[in-house]
């Protein structure tokens, strides 16, 4: 019992501390990837695989248990709708994923502690090793957040227990290359930066014939964790390849394999960042040549000693590995190894007593300096952060209207629906099938949308000067300056949203924090004049052109639609007639727009019939110079039943001013059954 009490101290100080990182310290403007986990994890909560399109790491374990956590969650909360009360209490449900996981996680640590010290009976060495997540602040970080880093020490706890079972021999070597090859191969699914602890698990292997083993075990174990998105994983190879190719983070730039400049300098950087690893990293060296040449041919006899020849391998090809981009979060996996390596140096560095009780100091000394500063400096930004959060709980209602833009998409915010839009972006056809939901539980909620540069809502793009139409009396924005063109060009497109003389525009800063760089701006339009388009046509595919049966007229002269063979009788939403774009030709409906300028804002309208609900359809708006390439693709998938007519419309801001002034539009069938369009509208503004 008293054994229990001992070995229970170091695993609930890091339950308590996970926990004060996780419930109070946590930075709630972190979005990239929480809340990509977060709605992929929903999506598997439903069962939809094939939303799950955020496969780089690959990360489908961790998405595949925040799918089980939300359901769980979820009945203890007795929530009615698990996706509503998801989407409605995000924060609650990462909060309480991260203490799930780290409470599996100390877990493990308490039964690490119970194997070690019957193998040593040495308690302090016990409690060393039991420090995994404390010594390193990085590591401890990683509570705030959830993202493949948080579940990664699960993985590294779970070897070293079955490698303290190995060394006292508890289990014997078969046993263990299949239990580390599904670890390993479970782990590497994760994230590709665990593949470095490959090296730790197979050096502590005795025979040839289980090698194959561990080999075969890893491969299975890896095929498994990656099951669910298997037909996706050339996502994953393609983001492995460029990383390991490319000079870039996240596998951008240029080619280049090797860069040397770069590459010391990222060396130096991350061995700079946390002197407990440097150090240990150091002695650990040390401690293998001195015991290599004092041991010699008997060096391989002793398990522990090849277990720190292990450590030490696993270590120094994490940090080749991460050298090349840089990021110390991505020496997770070794960084985890520091207390057992810390452990083992104890017992075969020559030191004398009193002299390990000295390096064990030094390395404490630099553990609480680097906690103490990085716990101060968040306390500050939290602080920030809550003072901006009171202020919109106090003056923005959730009536009013709120336009949300940050400098960066991956950059949060004080509000949790822009993190959800971030989130939604990496799921199929950007989360569409959240979209109604969304609009209900979080109306007159619009943002800025980096990848597209376009106003948009959860569903469709907006045009600033139909905003203040529609909000005048009261709308805010909440904008990020650090970013100073994002800042005043968005000013700029609200400032001249209306060249009424009559319309008067106010814009008053509310709010200001320089610290976070971020303010707030309210927004009210007296004389607002209705916004009226500079263009309307109109096309009900009931009559060709006369002289030419391959032009559909339109309410104007001389626009035509170029598609009149294609014209069925076959079905139609009103009068006798639709338009059939097949499986088989993919693109149709093309018309060639003129006089189109920057900001023009065009919005498209029409019937739209499917054989199936997840049938994508696609506008695509090009200039009509081939080697300008692609504009835009405005996607929209069924939400509705089969065989059923619906509204769909697609909105676009010009961002880019086409060359002449000339765009086309077409329509891009992007399944395998065939889509009938009937009264189709198109505005331009």
């Amino acid at each position: 019992m008293k054994e229990n009490l001992k070995l229970s101290i170091i695993p609930f100080i890091t339950l308590s501390l996970c926990c004060f990182f996780a419930l109070i310290l946590q930075n709630s403007y972190q979005i990239d990837p929480d809340y990509v986990f977060l709605l992929n994890g929903l999506n598997v909560y439903h069962g939809h695989f094939q939303d799950i399109i955020h496969v780089d790491h690959p990360g489908t374990p961790l998405q595949l248990l925040i799918g089980l956590l939300l359901s769980i969650i979820a009945f203890f909360r007795n929530a009615p709708d698990v996706a509503s009360d998801v989407l409605l209490h995000p924060n609650t449900y990462i909060k309480t994923i991260i203490v799930l996981i780290a409470f599996s996680q100390t877990m493990v640590l308490f039964f690490i502690g119970k194997a070690y010290y019957k193998h040593r009976k040495n308690l302090l060495q016990t409690l060393i090793l039991q420090s995994a997540i404390l010594i390193s602040t990085t590591v401890i970080f990683f509570y705030m957040k959830i993202f493949t880093e948080t579940l990664i020490p699960l993985g590294v706890l779970l070897l070293i227990l079955i490698l303290i079972k190995k060394i006292d021999y508890k289990i014997n070597d078969l046993t263990y290359s299949i239990l580390a090859g599904i670890i390993i191969g479970l782990f590497i699914a994760t994230k590709i930066t665990f593949a470095p602890l490959f090296f730790l698990a197979i050096i502590m292997l005795d025979k040839y014939r289980n090698i194959a083993v561990f080999l075969s075990i890893t491969a299975i174990s890896f095929v498994i964790g990656v099951l669910p998105v298997i037909e996706r994983i050339s996502y994953f190879q393609k983001f492995a390849l460029n990383v390991a190719t490319r000079d870039g983070v996240y596998g951008s730039g240029k080619i280049e394999i090797f860069n040397p400049a770069s590459f010391f300098r990222n060396m130096a950087e991350l061995l700079s960042t946390e002197w407990a690893f440097t150090i240990i990293f150091i002695f650990a060296i040390i401690t293998l040549i001195i015991n290599i040449f004092k041991h010699k041919k008997k060096f391989f006899k002793d398990k522990e000693r090849k277990l720190l020849l292990a450590i030490t391998t696993s270590l120094l090809v994490q940090l080749i590995m991460v050298s090349k981009n840089g990021g110390m979060r991505y020496m997770a996996p070794s960084l985890l190894l520091l207390s057992f390596a810390m452990v083992l140096i104890i017992q075969h560095f020559p030191l004398r007593k009193q002299y390990s009780v000295a390096f064990i100091l030094v390395i404490s000394m630099f553990v609480l300096q680097s906690h103490t500063n990085a716990i101060k400096y968040n306390f500050k930004v939290t602080k920030h952060q809550k003072s901006m959060q009171a202020f919109i709980q106090n003056n923005i209602q959730k009536e009013d209207a709120v336009l949300i833009v940050t400098d960066e998409s991956w950059i949060g915010s004080p509000f949790q629906e822009h993190s959800i839009m971030f989130g939604k972006i990496y799921c199929a056809r950007e989360g569409f099938k959240y979209n109604k939901m969304l609009n209900e539980l979080y109306p007159k909620r619009y943002f800025w949308a980096h990848n597209k540069e376009q106003y948009a809502s959860w569903d469709a793009n907006q045009m600033p000067e139909l905003l203040l139409e529609k909000h005048g009396d009261n709308f805010f924005i909440y904008l990020q300056y650090a970013n100073t063109d994002l800042h005043d060009r968005v000013i700029q497109d609200f400032l001249n949203s209306n060249k009424n003389d009559s319309n008067k525009i106010f814009i008053k800063k509310i709010f200001n924090d320089p610290f976070l760089k971020e303010k707030i701006y309210q927004i009210k339009s007296q004389n607002r004049t209705k916004i009226l388009p500079q263009q309307d046509f109109f096309c009900d595919f009931e009559e060709n052109a006369t002289d030419d049966y391959s032009k559909l007229i339109t309410n104007i002269d001389s626009i035509f639609i170029r598609d009149g063979e294609y014209k069925t009788d076959y079905t139609a939403f009103g009068g006798k007639h639709s338009l059939s774009i097949s499986a088989e030709r993919k693109y149709g409906l093309p018309i060639a727009l003129e006089n189109i300028k920057l900001h023009n804002f065009i919005k498209v309208e029409l019937k739209c019939k499917r054989n199936s609900p997840n049938s994508e359809f696609l506008m695509i708006a090009k200039n009509a110079h081939p080697e300008d390439g692609f504009f835009a693709f405005i996607s929209s998938a069924s939400t509705i039943e089969n065989d059923e007519w619906e509204t769909l419309t697609f909105t676009y801001r010009i961002v880019n001013q086409p060359k002449e002034g000339l765009l086309d539009i077409y329509f891009w069938n992007n399944s395998k059954k065939d889509i009938f369009v009937d009264d189709f509208r198109i505005k331009i503004y």
